[in-house]
């Protein structure tokens, strides 16, 4: 009999034991789980993303696309829209090529609003083979100066000595060069 009993015993003080760990365990699903729940997008540090498709190999822009209030691309040749978005407080994030090698893809990012035009930002890309070290083409903003050295050190020289910043560099796999971004602001 006696070991009926502690069981007994025993059973009881499980029991008595659960209930308050089963009354914390409700307590942490209806007080602490609100703390940790998912929280909608606020609107008030809302980004304005823009990204912007080069072709590697010319001048040409080849696509954009932008998140809700972004404004429209209207420039035809990649350095001017980058340009453009500069002026309207855009920043370079990021610069990278596609993964067939024939795009180079520029993401910009706004915080928080676009304004009217307010600076000139100058922009200016172009690319240098690999193996000659001689600048293919160029593509510039309508304000930036044209480059004349022939060869991709001198270009960035002549660049960096009237005030531009080297951006972004992209290799480009299939033509074996590489497309450098600067920018002046």
């Amino acid at each position: 009999m006696p070991e009926k009993g502690n069981k007994m015993k025993i059973k009881k003080e499980v029991v008595a034991a659960g209930v308050p760990v089963f009354v914390l365990f409700l307590l942490l699903a209806v007080v602490g789980f609100r703390g940790i729940a998912a929280k909608p997008a606020s609107a008030k540090n809302s980004r304005i993303v823009m990204r912007v498709n080069c072709d590697q190999t010319s001048a040409s822009l080849f696509s954009s696309d932008g998140s809700a209030s972004a404004p429209p691309v209207t420039a035809t040749t990649c350095a001017q829209a980058i340009a453009d978005l500069l002026n309207v407080n855009f920043e370079l994030a990021t610069a990278e090529n596609s993964a067939g090698g024939f795009l180079s893809t520029y993401t910009l990012v706004a915080a928080k609003s676009v304004s009217a035009s307010q600076s000139q930002n100058d922009v200016m890309r172009f690319a240098c083979a690999d193996f000659t070290n001689q600048v293919q083409y160029q593509d510039g903003s309508a304000s930036a100066p044209t480059v004349s050295a022939l060869t991709c050190a001198q270009a960035i020289a002549d660049l960096l000595n009237v005030d531009f910043e080297l951006a972004s560099t992209e290799a480009d796999r299939n033509t074996q060069s590489k497309v450098y971004t600067l920018v002046r602001k």
